[in-house]
């Protein structure tokens, strides 16, 4: 998921809001929650990994963000901006762009690869929602691990990779 510069080219948020808020989410499939209260930011210039198991809610939190999904309640800002009721295609024309895992646009190139490149293409804040938690932690400024629908923990990547439970739970470790 990359915020990028809107068609304008002016990615600048004047009031020091965030590029990309999500604010008490609560996202469900018909009686099941999957999003319980999930809040993230991301900020001008930083890489924000998300991460969790599988069936932890990340693919959830990225229909929410890309307005693939109606949340319940809470909400998702752009650049300070509510996208709650937005149709996808406005939420593109707001400059957030998802690259879902598995499209193998550029197969051969490795993900951060990939982030650089999407870096040198206008994006210049990322939320990485990934799958390889110690490379994802590596790259990020801040993380959050994602549990059940509900954010477990939150800080700098370097400080989750060095929490014991991080380093059981996500990184093979024991």
């Amino acid at each position: 998921m990359i915020p990028r510069e809107r068609p304008d080219g002016d990615a600048r948020v004047q009031d020091g809001s965030p590029i990309l808020e999500v604010r008490d989410l609560v996202a469900r499939y018909g009686q099941i929650t999957a999003l319980k209260g999930i809040s993230l930011r991301v900020d001008e210039g930083q890489i924000v990994a998300l991460i969790g198991a599988n069936g932890a809610g990340k693919s959830t939190t990225l229909r929410v963000i890309s307005g693939l999904l109606q949340p319940a309640t809470g909400d998702v800002l752009i650049q300070g901006r509510t996208i709650r009721r937005a149709t996808p295609r406005a939420i593109v024309r707001m400059g957030v762009v998802h690259c879902p895992e598995g499209r193998r646009i550029f197969t051969r190139l490795t993900v951060l690869e990939n982030l650089r490149l999407g870096h040198y293409t206008r994006g210049n804040r990322v939320l990485l929602v990934e799958q390889n938690a110690n490379m994802a932690l590596r790259l990020a400024d801040r993380a959050y691990v994602l549990e059940t629908g509900r954010i477990a923990l939150e800080g700098s990547g370097r400080d989750l990779l060095a929490n014991d439970a991080v380093r059981k739970s996500y990184l093979g470790e024991i």
